[in-house]
């Protein structure tokens, strides 16, 4: 027998609500008594339905809530009901239970030191988790809020700075990705780090302009430009570049080509030019 899609019967209705909120039956043992989807259950439910807390019984919610009276902690709930101490902190937040807050959590003294920072002033609870927060100085003299959590556990110790400077300290050859500050780029430039050179981007600067620069003795001026002879972008001798006092057509210049084939054949099949 197919399941029903829509449910028009009241008395199934008042059935769904009555076994879900009364009796504590789960969602499958409601759908497979009444032969209905779950997607009809949970909207006849509407705002009853607590996905993360009716796993338990409205009985069970009861000892909870007594049990969280009585002072025991939501971990030690949670392991005498099997389930998670989330899903007590949401049972006790439905049955508007104030919770508790861990006394070291919420009594730390003014003026304490947790790495770099110092506490200033209690904020109050915050956020989704409701966690204590309180309000710290770094030693850099930045303010910043930090749940008690994380300063008593160590999680945070400053207020950033920290791992600003360890990041700066792999800058360059400290860097576990070094390849020895000489790269080519996806134009085909050779890039070398010398962070000093005048002509230098984010710490580095083209090969070809460095070495222009040094035959020069000066850095390369605006609207300048250093021309390959032979077209080979990392060819960065000195005798195949040319200096431009304006930006350089693209291509080279014929004459340029074939000396830079002469003298390949002259280095590698001598026996071509004198045949």
């Amino acid at each position: 027998m197919g399941k029903a899609r829509k449910i028009n019967d009241d008395k199934i209705k008042a059935k769904v609500v009555d076994m879900y909120c009364e009796n504590g039956a789960t969602l499958k043992n409601i759908c497979a008594a009444l032969n209905i989807t779950n997607f009809a259950a949970i909207k006849i439910l509407g705002n009853r339905f607590k996905p993360n807390c009716r796993s338990l019984s409205i009985e069970q919610h009861k000892d909870i809530t007594d049990l969280y009276k009585d002072g025991v902690s939501t971990n030690k709930i949670a392991t005498i009901m099997d389930c998670s101490s989330r899903t007590i902190l949401r049972i006790l937040h439905m049955n508007e239970i104030e919770i508790r807050r861990v006394k070291h959590f919420c009594n730390i003294p003014i003026g304490k030191k947790f790495g770099r920072l110092t506490i200033l002033r209690k904020v109050g609870v915050r956020g989704k988790a409701q966690a204590m927060n309180w309000e710290c100085i770094c030693d850099c003299g930045n303010l910043t809020v930090v749940t008690a959590g994380n300063l008593l556990h160590g999680h945070t110790q400053s207020c950033g700075c920290i791992l600003v400077e360890y990041k700066k300290s792999q800058i360059g050859d400290k860097s576990p990705s070094w390849v020895g500050g000489r790269f080519i780029n996806k134009n085909g430039y050779v890039q070398v780090r010398d962070q000093e050179h005048k002509n230098a981007v984010g710490g580095y600067v083209f090969e070809h302009i460095k070495v222009m620069s040094g035959h020069l003795h000066r850095p390369i001026k605006e609207g300048e430009t250093i021309h390959h002879k032979n077209g080979i972008r990392d060819d960065n001798r000195l005798d195949n570049l040319e200096l431009w006092c304006s930006k350089h057509p693209p291509g080279q210049r014929v004459d340029d080509l074939l000396n830079f084939c002469i003298e390949i054949l002259l280095e590698y099949f001598p026996e071509a030019l004198t045949g």
